[in-house]
């Protein structure tokens, strides 16, 4: 092998990896949910004082959840100071999943909901969905 085809070897096997590795990264990002726009069913699990574990209820969006203390497809979220009072008592509500924490302004009590889970989203709660 002369050096002028092993330097096009070497070129072709960088921009293979290259390519790979941009297709890998954007693979990631089709599987998060657009957050201005997809509404996840999910139900309540446990929590204390606006720190909560939410259950995903749409098999589409289970992959974005864990199990944690034996409830498969859960996260943990702090609940927004205009989140429903009663979403403990509901079967099930919606959420988007959101890039930035809008918690709102509101007292909070300083219980901590001990979440073990690494799994955690900022949301907003939606009805109507």
């Amino acid at each position: 092998m002369t050096k002028k085809s092993f330097m096009r070897f070497v070129v072709m096997l960088s921009i293979f990896f290259f390519a790979a590795g941009c297709a890998y990264e954007n693979l990631g990002e089709l599987e998060k949910p657009d957050a201005a726009r997809t509404c996840i069913k999910v139900s309540y699990v446990a929590g204390i004082c606006g720190q909560v574990a939410l259950k995903i209820e749409d098999p589409r969006y289970a992959g974005l959840g864990e199990t944690w203390n034996e409830h498969p497809n859960v996260f943990y979220t702090v609940l927004p100071c205009n989140a429903p009072p009663d979403l403990a008592q509901r079967s099930f509500f919606f959420v988007r999943i959101l890039e930035k924490e809008n918690l709102g302004n509101c007292a909070r009590c300083e219980a901590l909901f001990e979440y073990t889970g690494a799994k955690r989203y900022h949301i907003q709660v939606v009805e109507g969905c």
